[in-house]
């Protein structure tokens, strides 16, 4: 009985979203895609804001229905809902060709969605996505498998590595990569990808100079294929040297089968064998030439 409260609250919930779009208002909302459903309660959203915000007053945080809250931070409200359905249906789990983040998806039978509605001063609503990454890292547990943000339109599998970056409110950041091999269907003869990798070997000299440039050179992230002499996948780096044969650094991925490798491993790759590379400006990426051909987006 309590599911089907919320299943009604949820589908009324969808049918405003689906309205806001039709009426050109921006999506801004982080979407937790869970194994099974979980029903919130106050005292969940209390203690995640108060994970990050200890002084936060919990009589500012309402329960609107059954799994469903509204709050301000900041001057931005903001809305927590549990939904006991997938937010991804399967016409959209069909054009997702990364095949990680496609099995995620089927696997995905529930949703937290975190959405700012509104703000104070007329402020951008993408202003909040720092705040609402935060509740949306203090809300993952062990049945959340993936990440969908709507501004960029990405998904990402749920690691550390990401939990750790909504925590310190690099949203679009954390976003904007996969954080992980892509296992892709698409053949390295695709003219798409093709193009893209000679796009981002043409224009490597605008990434060296960025990256010399820099003070922070955190922000920069390069691509490579590792072998163990029986698989090969595609791993991201954060660069630490780069010569004009070779870029040495440390590993950002969880390899899927490679041995003697492992994240945070340091690493040595031939700048002839480079796949992709990215940096950040502004929370935005510069790069990933890639990234949406094999997301399939």
């Amino acid at each position: 009985m309590i599911w089907a409260i919320v299943l009604f609250v949820v589908i009324a919930a969808v049918l405003v979203f689906f309205k806001s779009r039709m009426q050109g208002v921006q999506p801004t909302a982080l979407v937790i895609m869970l194994e099974t459903p979980r029903l919130l309660d106050l005292q969940n959203v209390v203690t995640a804001v108060r994970n990050f915000r200890p002084d936060f007053d919990s009589s500012k945080i309402h329960e609107e229905e059954i799994s469903c809250f509204k709050m301000t931070i900041d001057g931005f409200v903001i809305t927590v809902k549990g939904a006991p359905i997938p937010y991804l249906q399967p016409g959209m789990i069909a054009q997702i060709r990364e095949e990680r983040l496609k099995e995620a998806a089927e696997r995905h039978t529930a949703c937290i969605l975190v959405d700012c509605i509104s703000s104070e001063d007329e402020k951008p609503l993408n202003d909040a996505m720092p705040v609402m990454g935060q509740i949306v890292a203090e809300l993952i547990d062990e049945t959340s498998i993936g990440i969908i943000s709507l501004v960029s339109q990405r998904i990402n599998l749920i690691t550390p590595e990401l939990v750790e970056g909504l925590r310190e409110g690099r949203v679009m950041e954390v976003m904007e990569i996969m954080n992980h091999d892509g296992l892709s269907k698409i053949s390295g003869d695709d003219p798409r990808l093709k193009a893209a990798v000679k796009e981002e070997n043409d224009r490597w000299p605008e990434f060296v100079e960025a990256w010399n440039q820099a003070t922070d050179k955190s922000n920069f992230i390069a691509k490579f294929p590792f072998s163990d002499g029986k698989n090969t996948e595609f791993m991201w780096m954060s660069p630490v040297s780069i010569s004009d044969t070779e870029i040495a650094g440390t590993l950002l991925n969880k390899p899927f089968k490679l041995s003697g490798f492992k994240a945070k491993s340091v690493v040595t790759a031939s700048r002839s064998d480079l796949n992709d590379w990215a940096y950040f400006q502004n929370e935005t990426a510069v790069g990933a030439f890639t990234e949406a051909i094999v997301r399939g987006s």
